[in-house]
């Protein structure tokens, strides 16, 4: 019986002392995890500033450098690097970012975070193969392959099919041309012309061009614009579309002819999405499989490898009509064989790569040793006989050059001594611009407020009529003082600015009058420079048209179309009654637009036919 109470109350203390043990023992390894979400998302943190306030990223990054370096998680501090170098690619820095890929490295190798490690070198991979540089590019997501070796790690490789493809096509062509370029080099006729065209030869049999995913094209001569996803072309059928991707600025134009060469289906492995949402599927062997399960979108990279096409963009790759299912995830879709075998290809290239640049190196060498060899043998033949053409060259070329930097030295002058005033000008316009915001901008809105409580708080109609009209009168100064800081503002001093800023007051002034208005710009704006003179005449001019209208015309609709060529030509038409000039006030107003538009070298047309139109027209430098 002793016994068994003996038993009974080891038994009750086991219980109670079990889960303090696991909890004693899991600790480290829990906080470790609560380390690693939190300093990652001070990161993640920091990169929602990056289009916005730089230093806010500098401050979050900084942040989870000294929290991981607090904690010794060494991980936290390879993703400082990690992250920081991601922000340096944002900057067009690249040699500052494979500075900090290259110290993730190091730290990764020192601690042994081998996926850690796994993961710089894929980055590194993808960042070498933007920059052109292929086989360090192989080298590395042969490393990462390497090292990642878990299913969840290797899903994040698998995720990179596509990049891995592109870096083994560009590496096999570059084999090409050092293979082709060997028998130049034995002969000793090749020049040195003859072997960098054939280093630079592409492949005949190229069907596709390398373009990074949502890279925005056009041709020279115009056109549709395309987004590359997979190495296939989407169309993007307007600017509210474009705007998902880029700007109108930022789309890269190509040579005529080269979007036939780019391909409709993208790469196998490829997922797709609409950008207004939907289905996602997968690519493979040309024809796109539905993907309804998240859990499956794991295998190929998960969401980070979504590609979102434009509207309809999934129609131009025909549906299969079948399902991508965890249950044949791992047999029909499976691309890990398709992976693997292309990490050997790739070895292999690089392999040879090396080895080809090594036999071109040798013979480069041997090539420069005999031409070395034959300048030396010539040279000492005519040595006499090139000292004297030499010298009367060298005294010829001295004078000529002798005049040419004087004369150099004149234009450079005049560049800078013009640029210099210019500056100036524009130093003085942006002054006078900001002290007439602060300072007569704050008066008048002071001077709006104290109206306005005036017209409230007094007694007197009179009174409150009166301080009415000061508060219009401010109302009205504010507005033109703007109108003027905008006309002075360098920044303003384009084409696209003046024809969104009228198009803006135009809308707003009509609404306000109660009168329907249609604006009309040009689709594609081209980035002309365009002087705070010209932006003042013709927005003043367009102004009071407007005015002349709401005041005349007694119209109930105004449409105004710009249009761009060589000149900016803006026409406007109502609907009302006409104008007729019946004082001298509106013939004033009539010689004032008109004297606007000829100072600036333009012409001012007005005409009554069904209403009243006028049209302007104003170079464009």
């Amino acid at each position: 019986m002793q016994l068994l109470h003996t038993f009974l109350f080891f038994k009750k203390a086991v219980k109670k002392l079990l889960p303090a043990a696991a909890l004693f023992f899991l600790q480290p390894i829990y906080c470790q995890h609560q380390d690693s979400l939190l300093i990652e998302n001070i990161y993640n943190t920091g990169l929602n500033y990056i289009h916005t306030n730089p230093d806010s990223v500098i401050f979050y990054f900084n942040k989870g450098k000294k929290q991981s370096e607090h904690s010794k998680f060494f991980s936290g501090i390879v993703m400082y690097h990690s992250y920081s170098a991601a922000y340096q690619i944002t900057l067009n820095q690249n040699k500052k970012a494979f500075e900090h890929y290259d110290r993730a490295i190091e730290i990764a190798k020192k601690n042994n975070l081998s996926t850690d490690l796994g993961l710089v070198y894929m980055k590194k991979g993808t960042l070498n193969q933007f920059t052109g540089e292929y086989a360090k590019a192989a080298e590395n997501y042969l490393a990462a392959a390497s090292l990642l070796k878990s299913n969840e790690d290797r899903k994040k490789v698998i995720g990179l099919y596509r990049n891995i493809i592109s870096t083994l096509n560009n590496l096999q062509q570059q084999n090409e041309s050092l293979q082709n370029v060997l028998p130049a080099l034995e002969n000793e006729n090749t020049n040195e012309q003859e072997i960098a065209a054939i280093l630079s030869q592409k492949k005949t049999n190229e069907t596709s061009l390398d373009f990074p995913d949502q890279t925005t094209l056009r041709e020279i001569t115009g056109g549709e614009t395309y987004v590359i996803f997979g190495g296939a072309k989407f169309h993007i059928a307007d600017l509210y579309e474009l705007g998902n991707y880029s700007n109108y600025r930022s789309v890269r134009k190509i040579p005529d002819g080269m979007l036939s060469r780019i391909p409709d289906i993208p790469n196998d492995g490829t997922i797709l999405m609409e950008v207004n949402g939907g289905r996602v599927y997968l690519v493979k062997d040309k024809m796109r499989h539905l993907v309804d399960n998240p859990q499956v979108l794991q295998f190929f990279g998960g969401w980070d490898a979504l590609c979102t096409v434009p509207k309809n963009g999934l129609n131009q790759v025909p549906d299969k009509g079948d399902i991508v299912t965890m249950q044949n995830v791992n047999t029909t879709f499976n691309f890990k064989k398709e992976y693997e075998a292309i990490n050997d290809t790739l070895r292999k290239a690089l392999e040879q790569n090396k080895f080809l640049l090594n036999e071109v190196g040798k013979k480069l060498k041997e090539k420069n040793h005999v031409l070395q060899k034959r300048k030396i043998l010539l040279w000492t033949s005519a040595v006499g006989l090139v000292a004297l053409l030499f010298i009367g060259l060298l005294l010829a070329g001295n004078f000529r050059q002798k005049q040419k930097t004087q004369q150099q030295s004149l234009k450079t002058m005049k560049a800078e001594e013009e640029l210099q005033q210019k500056m100036a000008v524009e130093k003085e316009r942006t002054r006078i611009a900001t002290d007439m915001h602060d300072d007569l901008g704050a008066g008048l809105s002071t001077l709006r407020f104290l109206s306005e409580k005036v017209k409230r708080n007094s007694f007197s109609d009179v009174t409150r009529k009166d301080a009415g009209k000061i508060v219009d009168n401010s109302n009205d100064l504010v507005q033109k003082m703007n109108e003027i800081i905008w006309a002075m503002n360098e920044k303003n001093d384009t084409l696209e600015d003046l024809l969104f800023y009228t198009r803006a007051y135009a809308v707003e002034y009509c609404e306000e009058n109660n009168l329907e208005c249609e604006v009309n710009i040009p689709e594609t704006i081209p980035p002309h420079f365009v002087s705070g003179e010209v932006r003042r005449n013709l927005f003043l001019t367009v102004k009071e048209s407007l005015h002349n209208i709401v005041k005349h015309a007694d119209a109930k609709k105004v449409k105004i179309n710009f249009s761009v060529g060589k000149k900016l030509s803006v026409f406007i038409r109502d609907d009302g009654k006409g104008f007729i000039v019946n004082n001298n006030s509106d013939g004033n107003g009539l010689k004032n637009m008109k004297k606007r538009i000829e100072s600036i070298g333009g012409n001012f047309e007005m005409l009554n036919e069904k209403g009243t139109i006028v049209n302007m027209t104003v170079p464009l430098v």
